[in-house]
């Protein structure tokens, strides 16, 4: 739904890029706008990512070194991998996985990528500590919409003396246009932040453009800069309200095959993202995995958008009793009807066994990362909060294009319906 959660809910490192700008500058050969940026770290490594922009873009491939060390000063640098190509057919982004070698457990690196005499920002990452572990510090995040506000919450973020890993829960993207009516675009006016391209994301030359201008932020930058990220999708990386098969916001006649805009989404994301990429022979959507945080957690990320997500229900679907009331029993029971699912069966059972391997091992945490809600969530009958005149006043007040779907969901949650379906 349009409609942003918090608002129902409600009614009822600043500096980063600017090294590689000045060196840009002088150079005139490359630059390294969009930060730098780690991410799935384990015991000995993790995964690198960078952005080059070549003054050139028609100039061919750019050689790109990356270096870690375990200084900012660069003093002790204990691996340092070369070879390293960005080019057009990455959208000259590099990604580099130190293949579980190198590193030790439980430590605090620095590293950058070198392009000619160009040096990148200089980011952090630590890895997953071995053995027994006291303390955990897990950012958590989801939900960045561009236009919608400032990121001032990674700027906070970025300025954390400890900080192990940033949690991302999907919605790193929207794929929204930068028209009046659209989503964020009150905000996104007043605060000049219109999404690019202006219009709603399809290809995948316009995913990357997205993708590239979220992370020309500063505060994002920062974020990442400052510690590993350990992300999944959940539907704006696509489209609003995505499932299997298609998605709310997207309209075959207008924009083509669903198939592939979602081959070219996650193209973009794989590539922009600080993320493995999936193993020879597995599923592109299959972004689940698991981290182990020493004796004390186990991080399972899940997938509930593109493997066995059926399409969801929406409260149009409610069927009318013959005096046109809400049946709301017929709706329950097509809601509970068993074929419909989220995860599919295979995700299902590798969730119960990574639980159960965790427990087996000892450690008292089973954190899963979840992009939607979880648990049955009541509703609020806002009706019992305040008179019935307020309440009409409130909903008035509200934009044309959403106050239809709050005043339907006032009144189906006074039945019993469930928040969020």
């Amino acid at each position: 739904m349009k409609l942003d959660r918090r608002s129902l809910l409600g009614l009822m490192g600043a500096g980063a890029a600017t090294p590689a700008l000045a060196q840009a500058a002088a150079t005139g050969r490359v630059a390294f706008l969009h930060g730098v940026a780690s991410g799935d770290p384990d015991t000995r490594s993790a995964v690198f990512w960078t952005r080059v922009t070549p003054a050139d873009a028609s100039s061919g491939e750019v050689a790109v070194v990356l270096e870690v060390a375990r200084d900012a000063d660069f003093r002790d640098v204990v691996r340092r991998a070369s070879g390293l190509k960005a080019s057009a057919e990455r959208d000259f982004t590099v990604k580099h996985d130190l293949d579980g070698h190198g590193l030790a457990p439980g430590q605090d690196y620095f590293y950058r990528f070198v392009a000619g005499e160009v040096v990148s920002p200089v980011g952090r990452v630590r890895t997953l500590r071995e053995g027994a572990t006291a303390d955990l510090t897990l950012g958590v995040v989801s939900c960045q919409l561009y236009p919608g506000g400032l990121f001032n919450a990674y700027d906070a973020l970025s300025k954390l003396e400890r900080l192990d890993a940033v949690v991302h829960l999907g919605d790193y993207i929207y794929e929204y246009g930068a028209a009046a009516d659209d989503y964020g675009m009150t905000s996104g006016a007043a605060l000049d932040r219109a999404p690019q391209p202006p219009h709603e994301i399809v290809t995948l030359a316009d995913y990357r453009t997205r993708h590239a201008q979220y992370k020309t932020d500063p505060d994002l930058q920062a974020a990442h800069a400052r510690a590993p990220f350990i992300c999944v999708w959940d539907d704006h990386e696509v489209a609003n309200d995505t499932w299997m098969t298609g998605a709310e916001n997207h309209q075959p006649a207008t924009e083509g095959d669903f198939a592939t805009r979602k081959a070219a989404a996650l193209r973009a994301y794989y590539e922009w993202m600080p993320i493995r990429e999936p193993k020879a022979g597995t599923l592109k959507e299959a972004i689940n995995r698991s981290f182990d945080f020493g004796d004390l957690a186990s991080l399972t990320m899940v997938e509930t958008r593109l493997l066995a997500r059926g399409q969801q229900m929406t409260f149009a679907d409610i069927p009318k009793t013959a005096e046109g009331a809400p049946d709301v029993a017929a709706f329950e029971a097509l809601r509970q009807a068993p074929d419909r699912d989220l995860l599919g069966e295979a995700q299902r059972r590798w969730v119960g066994e990574t639980l159960s391997r965790s427990k087996a091992a000892g450690r008292p945490w089973q954190i899963i990362g979840n992009q939607v809600i979880m648990a049955r969530v009541k509703g609020p009958d806002i009706s019992r909060m305040m008179p019935a005149e307020q309440v009409q006043q409130m909903v008035a007040t509200l934009p044309a294009d959403v106050r239809p779907q709050v005043e339907a969901a006032i009144q189906l949650f006074k039945l019993g319906l469930p928040f969020n379906l």
